[in-house]
């Protein structure tokens, strides 16, 4: 159903430049420009897209660079290597390198002094809470954390020991006896302070990222947290639901231009 509206949904010819990081095909990231040029913007937009580590790419999840290209950002949409073949923590290399090649993409646009709002859906919310929160992994490349100026997660997998059993999980994070298993898990990198302003939103009936994942993230990022978090749980809501903004002009695409917005 999800790709079904990416389809029916697709943004057309909406112009975009490949970059390659890497000699696999799965190594680069895509360069969105602003759409609209009057609207003068001092953030970018780095987007993680989802399909269980496994499926997609940028270019099929191009209504998600639509939606923050018109509205006056410059969108980034890195791809990586894929399950099976392809694993925790070689998943993660391919997230801090292509992640380090954005920066010297912005920095040769002239984006060097914006913030960046970095967010992702399902498997891609967990990649961007995993580049976010991880500080150590920061700071062994030199990247200072208050180039975040937000974070945005749609039905993220925020806590693996949480999710269905699935091949996907083991095929991404191993088995829960795994030093991976912990590494691949945003819960485990939270600190004691938490300010980054942040937006979540997720549904109770999520058939492919259970609630109960997110819920456990919740209550421990909320006495860490105590402003600019933002929680939207749609009761009954599926998978779909939490990433229903792309497609539809609804209280939850309202709710994120307003949280936008407010970030300026």
């Amino acid at each position: 159903m999800y790709h079904y509206q990416l389809y029916k949904n697709h943004p057309g010819g909406i112009p975009f430049t490949r970059y390659s990081f890497g000699d696999h095909s799965r190594q680069y990231f895509l360069h969105f420009p602003p759409t609209d040029q009057k609207i003068k913007r001092n953030q970018v937009v780095i987007f993680f897209h989802g399909g269980g580590w496994s499926l997609g790419s940028p270019e099929m999840f191009k209504v998600n660079a639509a939606f923050f290209a018109d509205r006056g950002y410059h969108v980034f949409m890195p791809s990586y290597r894929r399950i099976p073949f392809y694993r925790y923590p070689r998943i993660r290399e391919d997230l801090d390198v292509g992640f380090t090649e954005v920066l010297a993409c912005m920095k040769a646009l002239g984006l060097e002094n914006h913030k960046i709002i970095l967010g992702g859906m399902s498997a891609g919310g967990n990649l961007a809470a995993l580049l976010v929160y991880d500080r150590l992994g920061l700071q062994a490349r030199n990247i200072n954390p208050s180039i975040f100026s937000g974070l945005l997660l749609f039905g993220a997998a925020l806590d693996m020991s949480l999710l269905q059993a699935t091949p996907l999980r083991w095929f991404y994070a191993g088995s829960p006896t795994d030093p991976n298993f912990t590494k691949a898990s945003p819960i485990n990198y939270l600190q004691e302070k938490e300010t980054l302003p942040t937006l979540i939103i997720h549904g109770t009936h999520d058939g492919l990222v259970a609630y109960r994942s997110v819920e456990a993230f919740i209550k421990k990022i909320s006495v860490r947290q105590t402003e600019n978090l933002t929680i939207k749980i749609i009761p009954k809501g599926s998978h779909l639901d939490a990433g229903s903004w792309n497609f539809f002009d609804n209280d939850l695409r309202r709710l994120l231009v307003e949280w936008l917005e407010e970030r300026g």
